[in-house]
């Protein structure tokens, strides 16, 4: 079993330049524990997405995707401080991640 909730449908954002390569961003819309509809999945994407922008970190070696698996946060007292995302390498094997939030 994987280290993380898996995967099992994801719905494709965008793709961003990320330590000199290009890398498909998505978010789950599936895991083993949760599903979300398409609507909530493109929110939480894009805000993977932006986060990337303005992160500093690296992802890992052979990342050629970065799924959010994030939950949604429903409560203000929840805030959200990093997103939890899966790196998938060409053989769709995972690593999870926690992105900063880009702050507004």
């Amino acid at each position: 079993m994987p280290p993380f909730n898996k995967v099992v449908s994801k719905k494709f954002i965008s793709s961003v330049v990320k330590d000199g390569k290009t890398v498909a961003v998505s978010a789950a819309t599936k895991t083993s524990t949760w599903t979300r509809d398409d609507d909530t999945a493109q929110k939480v994407g894009e805000l993977l997405k932006d986060s990337l922008d303005s992160w500093s970190g690296r992802l890992p070696e052979g990342t050629e995707e970065i799924c959010s698996r994030e939950t949604e946060h429903k409560s203000d007292s929840d805030k959200r401080n990093h997103i939890t995302a899966v790196c998938f390498n060409a053989k769709g094997q995972g690593k999870t991640i926690h992105v900063p939030v880009k702050k507004a």
